[in-house]
């Protein structure tokens, strides 16, 4: 079990499907809080990228 916001529990199943629990949260706001969790996880992906681009011209 992963808990990735105070409130929220998330179980992997071995198929790879991923259940949410909460006893807190509506399923509106845990499906809010799981879009956050996955916009962040975008933008920290484009950071990264481009930092190694600017870093690949700075050496290049």
């Amino acid at each position: 079990m992963i808990a990735f916001y105070p409130s929220i529990s998330a179980d992997g199943a071995e198929d790879g499907v991923m259940v949410l629990r909460s006893s807190l949260l509506s399923r509106s706001q845990m499906e809010d809080a799981w879009a956050c969790a996955l916009a962040n996880e975008r933008l920290l992906a484009e950071n990264a990228e481009g930092r190694e681009a600017v870093l690949s011209s700075l050496i290049a």
